[in-house]
């Protein structure tokens, strides 16, 4: 009774023998003793989540967002208004998050480097990765082939693998190099042939992610703060650069006056003879130009988060003061403000739909 169970009864039963003596054997008549119990518990969610770090992700539907929880990811159903946890942890606490476009694989980078690889249909771990190094940006291409990580100085781009288990599931495509510190944001152009990485170096680089000869990656300066977040528009003419200062870099793509044109001509017309035309020689022979800057004043509140909505070109941010204002570009006129906490966001999403807005703030 001290487990919760009801009494239990004895019951006799005699035996009868060719002696005269009897025999008495005591059976229990209540239920099953608790070691018959089946105790097969799955786990099922985790309540009392609380956000801490890492960026916000929506998925290809725009109805679903997922976060990461401490060594676990979050994910929350926003129109059926539910939420449930994916079984598998990681080893420390997540600090990058990401998904494919076609919302399959969902990568996840702990503290010190190490990458689970998971199935999101099935919830399960498909293959582990160590990237021996922090991890402040990670990026799936549009087209669903690559992905990068940067790491560091450098930017690793990395073919996507497939959801089969394998050997070597993981290949290494390309690493780049150039910025003199730290990187935090990447962003990939709308055809997946060009990379953005912007850094605590106050610098851009815009990287081709196939070897095209006589590309020189282009390097856009003269940022006053670190920069913090890039964006391609729908057209991937023009680079808008924000920095934690408030201040929005617009870069346009335009011909360069003292390019040779007839050696870029020979260079594409070498790719398309050799079968490999379409990486983006088209390039050549262009450079990137600063056509405005717009300042965002806040005060003193610094920027902590950014993104934008190419097709409608709308810009979001997140302050230090626990602010978000949203833009309209290239023009950068004001929209919308409001103050959403007390403390600086974190992180700041947009469905693909533009019908969601998303915020993080970890105090």
């Amino acid at each position: 009774s001290t487990l919760g169970l009801p009494p239990r009864t004895l019951r006799s039963r005699t035996f009868e023998s060719s002696s005269p003596r009897q025999f008495v054997r005591a059976e229990p008549s209540g239920p099953a003793p608790c070691s018959r119990m089946r105790l097969s518990y799955e786990f099922s969610n985790l309540c009392g989540t609380v956000y801490r770090q890492g960026p916000l992700v929506f998925g290809p539907s725009g109805d679903v967002l997922y976060s990461a929880v401490g060594n676990r990811v979050q994910c929350f159903d926003l129109v059926r208004s539910r939420s449930f946890t994916f079984p598998f942890e990681a080893r420390r606490n997540l600090t990058q998050i990401a998904l494919s476009p076609d919302g399959a694989v969902l990568l996840g980078v702990d503290e010190e480097g190490h990458l689970i690889l998971a199935n999101v249909r099935r919830r399960v771990v498909v293959a582990h990765l160590n990237l021996k190094s922090k991890v402040t940006a990670v990026a799936f291409s549009p087209d669903g082939k690559w992905v990068a990580f940067a790491a560091g100085r450098l930017v690793q781009v990395w073919a996507t693998p497939a959801l089969e288990r394998s050997f070597t599931p993981f290949a290494l495509h390309r690493t780049f190099g150039g910025h003199g510190d730290d990187i935090l944001c990447l962003r990939w152009s709308s055809d997946s042939l060009f990379l953005a990485s912007g850094g605590t170096d106050l610098c851009v680089r815009i990287h081709s992610v196939h070897q095209i000869p006589g590309y020189v990656p282009a390097s856009l300066s003269g940022h006053r703060a670190a920069v913090k977040a890039v964006f391609f528009d729908a057209a991937d003419r023009t680079l808008y650069a924000v920095d934690r200062g408030g201040a929005v870099s617009v870069w346009e793509l335009r011909e360069r006056p003292d390019a040779d044109q007839e050696a870029a001509a020979a260079t594409a017309a070498e790719l398309e003879a050799a079968g490999e035309a379409g990486r983006g020689e088209d390039r050549l022979g262009q450079w990137w130009e600063l056509r405005e800057r717009h300042y965002l004043d806040k005060g003193h509140a610094r920027v902590t988060s950014a993104v934008m909505h190419a097709p409608s070109r709308l810009l979001v941010v997140g302050f230090s003061s626990g602010v978000f204002a949203l833009y309209e570009m290239p023009s950068c006129n004001e929209i919308h403000t409001l103050s959403v906490s007390d403390g600086r966001i974190d992180a700041t999403a947009v469905s693909p739909g533009g019908e969601w807005l998303a915020f993080c703030c970890a105090q």
